[in-house]
């Protein structure tokens, strides 16, 4: 993909007071790779991105989501593009970066910091295992109980076009009101068609000290630990592979059961090297 360099400097200049510090770290690194003396309007998007992977940063998926963002504002960028960029995120990169998985009073650390909006937010994903994007654009409608077991339609999610249909109940092993909960997160049902719309994803992983994507890792732990087979556990959290299961786990089967607890096993998994 190409965009054109004069139209990316103007569109910096009308914003360059709006951003953040990282986000200027990030317009700058891409500004130094752009020759400027150069005849030649254009540049090559796909050049960058791969400089940018092979430097093994590990806000790399962060850096390049705001810069395709950022450019998206003034050359559209397609859904396929996207993922194209994405893909070229180096395997030497996945391989060694190391997440931060939450513990159970890391993710209380983090409710504490939050508002009541967010706290569902990553309640519902702690419970559930599903993606953040999941429930950033969940619908009301989507969504009926049975008691304490709540059922959710999606209407596409990140593997598949068709709708997809899953039910959690709430992570009972943190030590919380989850009768007002409950009902904090009923009401917020019943007054907004879209609940979760104006959480921020970026500050509530700036408050936490876990990877958000960690929060399925813990769930699939937490299932297998219960009981669950790969099968059930892939079902539930919305992998469609056992390389996913694999990836994400961790450790294997044996390894999630033999420890006492789900926070000894984190904990364990947090003070490996990477």
């Amino acid at each position: 993909m190409i965009f054109d360099k004069w139209r990316y400097r103007e569109r910096i200049l009308l914003l360059e007071h709006t951003f953040l510090k990282h986000e200027i770290s990030w317009i700058n690194r891409l500004s130094k790779f752009i020759d400027w003396n150069s005849s030649v309007d254009s540049v090559v998007l796909d050049d960058y991105v791969k400089i940018l992977s092979s430097k093994g940063l590990v806000n790399f998926r962060q850096e390049l989501g705001f810069i395709l963002k950022f450019i998206d504002e003034f050359e559209r960028i397609s859904s396929f593009t996207r993922r194209h960029f994405f893909r070229q995120q180096s395997l030497q990169l996945i391989k060694h970066r190391k997440q931060i998985l939450p513990t159970s009073r890391m993710i209380l650390d983090l409710l504490e910091k939050s508002d009541t909006v967010e706290k569902l937010f990553v309640l519902a994903m702690c419970s559930s295992g599903r993606r953040a994007i999941d429930f950033v654009n969940l619908k009301a409608h989507n969504v009926t109980w049975l008691d304490n077991r709540y059922f959710v339609t999606l209407e596409k999610d990140k593997m598949n076009r068709k709708n997809v249909k899953f039910s959690f109940i709430w992570d009972f092993s943190l030590e919380l009101d989850w009768s007002l909960i409950d009902s904090s997160f009923r009401k917020l049902l019943n007054l907004q068609e879209l609940p979760f719309i104006s959480v921020n994803l970026q500050k509530v992983r700036r408050r936490s000290a876990f990877h958000l994507h960690g929060l399925r890792n813990r769930k699939s732990m937490q299932l297998v630990r219960s009981g669950l087979s790969v099968e059930e556990v892939k079902s539930v959290v919305g992998w469609s592979s056992d390389e996913s299961f694999l990836r994400y786990s961790k450790v294997n089967l044996c390894d999630i059961k033999r420890f006492e607890s789900l926070d000894l096993l984190i904990n364990y998994l947090n003070s490996c090297p990477l």
